[in-house]
């Protein structure tokens, strides 16, 4: 499904324009992004958390040269589903 998938069905199924669903959904998404990038956990009930993990500084190896390298620590973002949709996709 992409963006403009869900848009016609977000669209259709609460009778507002796409436009207006597309602004929305886009706006989202920004919010959602500035908070990761504040360092926020943001939850949504009955979906999933998003999150900045921090990674710790490890050995690595270049898989062309198999040349041993030091991949430094830093953050990135994970998400996590809710239990609700986990069981939901196992059946």
């Amino acid at each position: 499904m992409t963006k403009q998938d869900l848009y016609d069905k977000v669209s259709a199924n609460i009778g507002i324009s796409k436009s207006t669903v597309g602004k929305v959904c886009d706006e989202m998404i920004e919010a959602l992004k500035s908070a990761l990038k504040d360092g926020e956990k943001i939850s949504l009930t009955g979906f999933g958390t998003f999150e900045i993990v921090e990674t710790k500084a490890r050995k690595g190896r270049n898989p062309r040269t198999e040349e041993p390298i030091d991949i430094p620590a830093g953050k990135k973002p994970r998400f996590r589903f809710s239990n609700p949709v986990k069981e939901m996709v196992k059946r």
